[in-house]
């Protein structure tokens, strides 16, 4: 349902042709309430729907982590947060501190089992202490463990998106050189960099192709970032609702700009504190995912590759940083096949006959 501002309505013209008895009041209130031309619709009604508003159910629940603040999540579809159901995925947002808002439409496309959003210390409803340092990795690994020890399930899918990504790999690592009970099944890097620096450099070299495109003496800085992020950020026009949303709340409105602040971050294999036995072999079966035009380049991807026992990588079509507002259709069609081969064996589950899977 449109936002109350965008419902239109408009009268039956046989009932008003019928009745007789009306007003002028009544007649100029019908005039009020006439269509508008179709010239005007353009300024509106927007050409993408408001995406953000899912129209799923969902809980908010909140975790007070001792000394460092209150962090805030929301599961979707939690009726199917329990062992007897798919393993719920839960998303990790880029930025870093980028609310996870513009993840929004993965509710419509993941359909068959719960999804879990959170925002990190510091950002939306997530309370940070004063002096907590936000985007300390070190924090923010164990703010997220704090969030996976409340889940009421054995086993779940991470998919973490740009700076997520990273996030993401430093948790995997953390729960593995800490021997913890491991319960991700897999991993899905959307558009991560291995290596932040790199990732920024080669915005920059992006950036200066579209300043000699534009004539270096008469292209105004904002028409280049502009044409930037078009080409390489998001290649939907204009940008999805939900990606608007959390660009306005985090502050910035270009993912390369959020990035400056982990810039020195490099992924590494990680090695047991005891031994020099390589703990990377315990990690999850990892989707190494990437748009055509994103700055996340394929020799990242492949660096990402060599990072884990078992990988996939894939280049979207025609898709830059957010290939999940780009191209939903095969965004979805990909993650449903990886995560329908990373869940519990398929043997386990039975469909009832209203169609809902269960295990047995």
């Amino acid at each position: 349902m449109l936002p109350a501002h965008l419902q239109l309505s408009r009268m039956d013209k046989e009932d008003a042709e019928d009745s007789s008895d009306e007003t002028d009041e009544a007649r100029r209130h019908q005039q009020r309430l006439e269509f508008p031309a179709k010239s005007e619709l353009s300024s509106i009604i927007p050409k993408h729907p408001p995406l953000g508003l899912t129209g799923v159910l969902c809980d908010s629940h909140s975790i007070t982590i001792p000394q460092r603040g209150v962090l805030h999540y929301t599961v979707f579809r939690p009726r199917n947060l329990d062992d007897q159901m798919p393993p719920p995925l839960v998303c990790m947002a880029g930025g870093p501190l980028m609310p996870s808002t513009y993840l929004s439409p993965l509710v419509h496309l993941i359909t068959n089992r719960s999804i879990v959003f959170y925002n990190p210390l510091g950002v939306g409803q997530s309370k940070a202490d004063s002096h907590v340092n936000l985007t300390d990795l070190k924090g923010m690994v164990f703010d997220f463990e704090c969030l996976i020890s409340r889940l009421p399930v054995k086993h779940f899918h991470l998919l973490g998106h740009s700076f997520g990504g990273i996030l993401a790999y430093e948790y995997l690592c953390h729960q593995v050189r800490g021997h913890s009970i491991f319960n991700c099944l897999s991993v899905i890097l959307s558009s991560a960099p291995v290596s932040v620096q790199a990732a920024m450099d080669e915005c920059n070299v992006l950036l200066d192709e579209i300043r000699i495109e534009l004539g270096n003496d008469g292209a105004e800085e904002t028409d280049v970032q502009n044409l930037f992020s078009q080409r390489h950020e998001c290649r939907t026009q204009p940008i999805p609702l939900p990606l608007q949303q959390s660009y306005q709340m985090a502050g910035f409105y270009s993912s390369p700009k959020g990035l400056v602040a982990v810039q020195k971050y490099v992924a590494r294999r990680w090695r047991s504190e005891n031994d020099d036995c390589l703990t990377t072999r315990n990690l999850p079966p990892a989707l190494i995912l990437r748009g055509q035009y994103d700055f996340v380049t394929s020799d990242m991807a492949n660096a990402w590759g060599e990072l884990f026992p078992t990988s996939q990588s894939m280049t979207l079509a025609g898709c830059s940083h957010f290939a999940m507002l780009e191209d939903e259709s095969m965004y979805k069609s990909i993650l449903d096949v990886f995560l329908r081969d990373n869940d519990p064996a398929q043997d386990d589950f039975i469909v009832l006959p209203n169609g809902v899977k269960v295990r047995r």
